[in-house]
């Protein structure tokens, strides 16, 4: 009965997660030499198939792709090292690292 509930809990946590990341963020972030900067990112897609990420930093524009496990997304943009964020269980906040070292932050809070 206990494993079954657990593994129950980690389900719906699951689920939660990959129901609530798409939509339009605020993105915050400082690079990793220490400059910061600011923009949106759009999320698109699903945990089954795969999330597209497309950041707008000023006149700059990223593009990435990501998959989700648990409450980390880890997003490939072309970078050696990928951006790893951690997602509160709403969605509505992702915190991440990029950069070598992982000196590089980001905050990204839905719009």
């Amino acid at each position: 009965m206990k494993k079954f509930l657990i593994v129950a809990i980690i389900a719906l946590l699951g689920t939660v997660y990959a129901n609530g990341v798409g939509g339009t963020y605020h993105c915050e972030g400082k690079n990793p030499n220490g400059g910061r900067y600011e923009g949106t990112v759009v999320i698109s897609g699903d945990a089954s198939s795969g999330y597209t990420f497309i950041w707008t930093i000023g006149s700059d524009s990223y593009q990435g792709t990501g998959t989700l496990s648990g409450d980390t997304l880890t997003v490939d943009w072309g970078a050696p090292e990928p951006v790893v964020y951690k997602v509160n269980a709403d969605g509505s906040e992702l915190k991440g690292r990029w950069g070598p070292g992982g000196k590089g932050k980001e905050k990204l809070t839905r719009q």
